[in-house]
């Protein structure tokens, strides 16, 4: 059995959040004390006011105030609706501040490669925020993969989101709304972590006012296919993985599974480790501590291909 433990000792991290949605709120109630919001910044001046006071941050006011304090924080993390990444990202990049940002780190192959382009030029280091990629069960299955006949994959990732609301970004297409970009995205990324670029996609889609609420989708590879299942109708959570002589299996948080179950012929083992806000935290200032301008787990190219997979699925679906 594979367990990771990791032990850290005042890290004292500062950290800028641009954003004061409930994801922000969430994060605020399990950071751990070695990790401080040194400032908030938010075009919602009241959420931004009142979470600011609950953990003693700095108000922002304007980007630039961000700019003139970069060398008091180790990086900004980008929390805020799916179409404004590009703008934040694009300003930090600019103006050489590091820059974690929420998945997805765009939602188009244009911006996408806007970005990469600034990071020639720029001092900052930027990462996507995608809790499979630093997931140390997932990376550490991935290398059991590695060479592995493949049979067949189903991947699994719902939520319970029912009811149509206009207010909730996940059914605003202006915001880039839909079951694809929310949290299909983690399993296509977890099938390119795994397998890599697909040689065809294929989806099927139940929307609602030009909202994809259900996605069922096939990625074809070399004599094998992966079926992947999203939903805002339910709560799955799910992998399975079948080869030569394996079955490899997660059913509780398989987007960023705490442990993964291997079962051959001879035995059954595990792979365990974390995956929290606070583990992605440090992963990040460490790679920055290391003078990495990339994540260590996911690189721009990594973005790009998994870019390309995405606007491909987004294209097929009829709305």
């Amino acid at each position: 059995m594979f367990v990771f433990v990791t032990f850290w000792y005042n890290l004292n991290m500062k950290i800028v959040v641009i954003g004061s949605g409930k994801l922000v709120k969430k994060i605020t109630n399990t950071l751990s004390p070695d990790i401080k919001i040194y400032g908030i910044f938010s075009r919602n001046k009241i959420t931004s006011t009142k979470l600011a006071k609950k953990v003693n941050a700095k108000i922002y006011n304007s980007l630039d105030e961000i700019k003139s304090d970069k060398e008091e924080f180790d990086f900004a993390y980008v929390v805020t609706p799916h179409t404004s990444h590009f703008e934040y990202a694009k300003f930090c990049l600019i103006n050489d501040i590091n820059v974690l940002v929420e998945k997805p780190l765009v939602t188009t192959l244009k911006d996408l490669e806007t970005l990469i382009e600034l990071s020639k030029t720029s001092k900052a280091y930027i990462s996507e925020a995608m809790w499979s990629f630093i997931c140390d069960p997932l990376n550490e299955a991935k290398k059991f993969l590695r060479n592995k006949k493949i049979k067949e994959a189903n991947l699994n990732f719902s939520i319970f989101k029912p009811f149509f609301n206009k207010k909730d970004r996940l059914f605003n297409p202006s915001l880039k709304g839909g079951a694809l970009f929310d949290i299909g995205i983690y399993l296509v990324t977890i099938a390119y972590m795994f397998f890599g670029v697909p040689l065809s996609t294929s989806i099927s889609s139940v929307t609602k006012k030009k909202i994809d609420v259900i996605d069922t989708i096939t990625l074809n590879y070399n004599g094998f296919k992966i079926n992947l299942y999203t939903s805002f109708y339910g709560f799955k959570d799910t992998m399975k993985v079948v080869g030569d002589g394996f079955i490899l299996s997660s059913n509780v948080l398989a987007h960023a599974p705490n442990k993964i179950k291997i079962k051959t012929k001879d035995e059954i083992r595990y792979i365990k480790g974390e995956t929290s806000y606070n583990e992605e935290f440090r992963k990040v200032h460490t790679d920055i501590s290391n003078g990495l301008k990339f994540n260590s787990r996911i690189s721009l190219l990594d973005n790009l291909n998994i870019m390309k997979i995405m606007e491909e699925l987004d294209e097929k679906i009829i709305r």
